[in-house]
Formats: structure tokens, C-alpha cells, sequence
């Protein structure tokens, strides 16, 4: 399974510690922070990826994030494609649900903050594969 991970800059060291969990469930995780080919555009290459990917994981940022939109457009774009989206609150950010993209299923959201990455990694696998 190919994930696209949406996620704030500030939220970077904790995606980084969930890819490597995931990679060793064995998903192939495509992080935009650091997978873009040298050269490429970022729009052409978001698109591609997205297009590739079977499923998000959608990292909410917390409310007073620098460029927020920018997953805001990720999540709409995936959801357009019709792709599986998880959601993770990595600080335990109940309030931030009411801003999550209209019609983003809340059945597949996890409070990071309660688990450990490999508990969160397994968790995110299981709801993305039973979607």
C-alpha cells in the first residue's frame, strides 16, 4: 500500500518517527517535506503523488501553524481523487475536529498523544487497510 502523509512543517519530527513505523508494517509512505524529485513542481508533483497514492494520512496541524491550508488542500484534493484518509491529532487536539475538511470521516481519527509511534503505526495501517 502507497500512503501520502499530509503534515505541517512543525509537525515534522513526529511524521518522521511514524513513516519509519509504517515502512516496517511495510507501507510505502510518500512524504512531500522530502520526497520531491529536485526540479519538479510542487503542484505537479503533490498532484502525482496523490494520484499514486491508495490512501492519506492527514497530520492535523495545531491551530497556530504557519500554512495550515496548504494540508487543508492536500485532504480536499486526496478526497476529489477518492482516496482512504486517516486523520491524526498529534497533540491531543479534540478542538481541532471542528475544522477538519467537511464530509472527513471522524471514525478514523487517532489522538497521537496515546499512543506510542509503533501503537499509532499499527492502528493507522488497520483502518487504512479495512477502508
Amino acid at each position: 500500500m502507497n500512503v501520502f502523509v499530509s503534515h505541517s512543517k512543525a509537525d515534522s519530527q513526529f511524521v518522521d518517527s511514524l513513516r519509519l513505523e509504517m515502512e516496517r508494517l511495510g507501507i510505502s509512505v510518500f512524504d512531500p517535506a522530502t520526497e520531491l524529485e529536485p526540479g519538479a513542481t510542487l503542484e505537479g508533483s503533490l498532484r502525482t503523488a496523490l494520484e499514486n497514492c491508495d490512501a492519506m494520512v492527514y497530520v492535523a496541524p495545531a491551530p497556530e501553524t504557519t500554512g495550515a491550508n496548504s494540508a487543508f488542500f492536500e485532504v480536499g484534493a486526496a478526497r476529489a481523487l477518492g482516496k482512504r484518509i486517516v486523520t491524526i491529532l498529534p497533540n491531543n487536539e479534540k478542538g481541532r475536529l471542528g475544522e477538519l475538511p467537511q464530509g472527513l470521516s471522524i471514525s478514523s481519527c487517532f489522538e497521537a498523544s496515546r499512543k506510542s509511534p509503533n501503537e499509532l503505526a499499527k492502528s493507522v495501517v488497520s483502518a487504512l487497510e479495512a477502508a
